[in-house]
């Protein structure tokens, strides 16, 4: 995916970059990590735009408003966001939904209402798993 990436959008950044010679040939290879991606808006925003031409844009949009929920304080707006993502990315049908693991779903519910009760607050990690 990361190649037909570089390929679509010809975008030069400071990747660690290795010459190797296939076939008598000099080719490049481009070792990227997703976080560095994640991390610059501009190469996360053609990122998406190229996930969202592989329809898969709902990934990256996931993991936006993961990194907003996170950075949040307050247990009220933690709650209203984290049943945002539930109903955007993880109910069923929903115009995002995940292709994730029922079970999982399920433990981000569980989690979600133990903590609640037990502790009156919603966990930062909440979608880590």
């Amino acid at each position: 995916m990361l190649k037909k990436f570089k390929q679509f959008f010809s975008i030069k950044t400071k990747w660690k970059r290795k010459s190797v010679v296939c076939n008598n040939v000099n080719k490049e290879k481009i070792y990227v990590e997703m976080s560095d991606i994640l991390k610059e808006k501009y190469l996360r925003e053609y990122f998406k735009a190229f996930a969202s031409k592989e329809h898969s844009v709902e990934n990256i949009l996931f993991i936006e408003e993961i990194t907003r929920f996170r950075a949040l304080k307050s247990t009220n707006t933690k709650l209203k966001k984290a049943e945002k993502i539930i109903n955007q990315f993880l109910k069923k049908n929903s115009i995002y939904e995940l292709n994730l693991n029922t079970k999982l779903i399920q433990d981000v519910h569980d989690r979600l209402g133990r903590n609640l009760l037990q502790e009156g607050e919603v966990p930062s990690d909440l979608f880590d798993k």
